[in-house]
């Protein structure tokens, strides 16, 4: 799978919150299961890599990539080692 698969920009006036990104990983999940249909167990895992945010580290966000099944990579602390 090459490219862009979901772009969708926020409004100037309106501001990012845990809702809205959990929203944003739910139409991602929409475009991926029309991409790469379901075809076996684990086929279709998805390894999600981001920052240590409120955002992403939020309970609402965290429920919604649980309901996704999707998998969370370790982000490191930041560090100077």
């Amino acid at each position: 799978m090459k490219g862009v698969i979901y772009k969708e920009l926020l409004d100037p006036r309106k501001t990012i919150t845990a809702e809205r990104y959990s929203n944003k990983l739910l139409k991602v999940n929409e475009k991926l299961q029309d991409l790469r249909p379901y075809s076996g167990h684990n086929a279709r895992k998805i390894i999600l890599l981001h920052d240590n945010a409120y955002l992403h580290i939020a309970s609402f966000t965290k429920n919604t990539i649980q309901k996704i099944c999707w998998e969370v990579l370790p982000y490191p602390a930041y560090s100077t080692d």
